[in-house]
């Protein structure tokens, strides 16, 4: 390797490193506080569009169609986090905080049921063992009765520090609101002044970067609703056919859980399922786990084809990025990862035509 192509390889890594660090720096200190800022721009947006369609029909009503789309847009948002909410405290909430309660009504009764079943077996073949078995099966129990209690307490105890950080989050969801809302009535007067200060050369690559952030955006929506409506259909046809009381509002919340990392349904279905088995009702709690068993296949045979499809990414460069972007950025890697990808690829197929 000559030494002009040497110092062209150590000139490409410095400014990739630059990069990486600069994105380090904004993702860990930045972006948390322009967060309701970047939302508020996104939802302006991403209303435009369907803004600027009326206004040509309407051309001297501006004013009163951004209103008009700004109402119907917080209005149906306001509605589905009420209904989301309205599910999770109905089920959810009230399970957390009557765990103790089920726990001594009817998993302490079971477990007492099992471990003296299993002394008495004992007790015929191995009566030195019984004993033995009795005091750790004794002590066992009350590790296991200490942790149950522990595990409610200490949700019960971050649903208290969650609640403590509504205030937040309900300023933030203000300054959101707030700042689309200015947005979207002086977006053309924003747009022209910052126009004025970027170069036209500048002004295509931002535009470029915008038109595949907004399609980025668009084909993630549609990848993860075609999931999330398999996942509901799954959950809310096997429950139907269990005659279960509820089976739209359960399979609803759960599919919803499937966006949650690392978890999805089964945080609903595996609890569920130990709760059928300690109350003998086998059957349904089989149903319950083969019911997780489908979905978790389903979601992991179709995830990545219909991400990769419809973003354009192949589904090991997508799961690599994602693994490496939680590490070193957090969880919100996790749901940025998806959009900022496709971003990079126009980037590096701007930068290879421009070397051309």
């Amino acid at each position: 390797m000559s030494l002009s192509k040497q110092k062209e390889l150590l000139i490409k890594i410095l400014f990739y490193s630059v990069i990486f660090a600069i994105l380090y720096l904004f993702f860990h200190f930045l972006f948390p506080l322009l967060f309701p800022f970047l939302l508020g721009l996104l939802i302006a947006n991403t209303l435009q569009p369907f803004i600027q369609k009326s206004i040509t029909r309407f051309p001297h009503a501006k004013a009163i169609i951004t209103a008009i789309y700004l109402l119907i847009f917080y209005v149906l948002i306001f509605a589905c986090l009420f209904i989301l909410w309205y599910i999770f405290s109905t089920f959810f909430l009230q399970w957390i905080f009557q765990l103790p309660y089920i726990y001594e009504r009817s998993i302490q009764p079971a477990i007492l049921q099992t471990f003296q079943f299993i002394s008495e077996e004992l007790q015929h073949h191995l009566p030195t063992l019984s004993t033995n078995l009795q005091y750790y099966l004794v002590k066992q129990f009350h590790h296991t009765n200490t942790f149950i209690l522990d595990f409610s307490l200490s949700i019960i105890a971050n649903l208290s520090t969650f609640l403590c950080k509504i205030p937040i989050f309900f300023t933030s969801l203000f300054i959101s609101v707030l700042s689309s809302i200015f947005i979207s009535f002086d977006y053309d007067l924003l747009l022209a002044c910052i126009q004025q200060y970027i170069p036209l050369q500048y002004q295509k690559i931002l535009y470029s970067i915008h038109s595949t952030i907004l399609q980025t955006i668009k084909n993630y929506l549609i990848a993860y609703y075609k999931l999330f409506l398999i996942t509901f259909l799954e959950l809310f046809i096997a429950l139907s056919l269990f005659h279960q009381e509820h089976a739209f509002s359960i399979a609803l919340f759960s599919a919803i859980c499937d966006f949650l990392p690392f978890v999805g349904t089964s945080i609903v279905t595996l609890p569920w399922a130990l709760f059928c088995f300690i109350n003998k009702q086998t059957t349904f709690a089989c149903a319950l786990i083969l019911l997780q068993t489908c979905i978790y296949l389903v979601h992991q045979i179709l995830e990545p084809k219909i991400v990769g499809k419809q973003l354009g990414i192949h589904p090991l460069v997508m799961l690599l990025s994602m693994i490496l972007g939680i590490h070193f950025f957090g969880m919100i890697a996790l749901f940025l990862t998806p959009i900022l990808l496709p971003v990079g690829k126009e980037l590096l197929q701007l930068y290879k035509k421009r070397n051309l």
